[in-house]
């Protein structure tokens, strides 16, 4: 079986922003056609505009009543809401983090940054505190 991979010419992800982070599009054709957004997050803003972007894609999916079929089979365990949500994102977005790339506490409790490892995480983090995901996935235990 044979793979094609295609790249595009990096793009801004919010044109109408001067300093907008840019990413590359990856398209993969192994059966079917898979496309994944890039980013290499270089400075805390282009971070926090990736979770963003992050955590619109888990919004624009993931629709009340699929939140609580979530919450409802995650066995009270917050661990495999996070997984679901994760392989998600994983099919839209890939992120590189520079090895010199600094959050520090005021930027990230002012930005609501509550896991700086990947903007991913935050984002999950983010959407999950937005629609009560961990109440939702204790009460459906109970």
């Amino acid at each position: 079986m044979m793979i094609n991979i295609s790249i595009t010419e990096p793009q801004a992800l919010n044109p109408e922003l001067d300093d907008s982070i840019e990413f590359v599009e990856i398209l993969r054709l192994l059966g079917e056609e898979t496309r994944l957004k890039y980013f290499v997050i270089t400075t805390p803003e282009h971070f926090v505009e990736v979770m963003h972007y992050a955590r619109r894609l888990l919004n624009e999916h993931f629709h009340y009543d699929l939140i609580n079929h979530i919450c409802r089979n995650a066995d009270g365990d917050i661990q495999n809401v996070y997984k679901v949500l994760a392989e998600y994102i994983e099919t839209k977005i890939d992120t590189h983090l520079s090895s010199g790339l600094v959050i520090n506490d005021d930027f990230a409790l002012a930005h609501e940054i509550n896991d700086d490892r990947t903007p991913v995480n935050a984002a999950m983090m983010l959407f999950s505190d937005e629609n009560w995901i961990p109440n939702k996935v204790v009460d459906y235990a109970a």
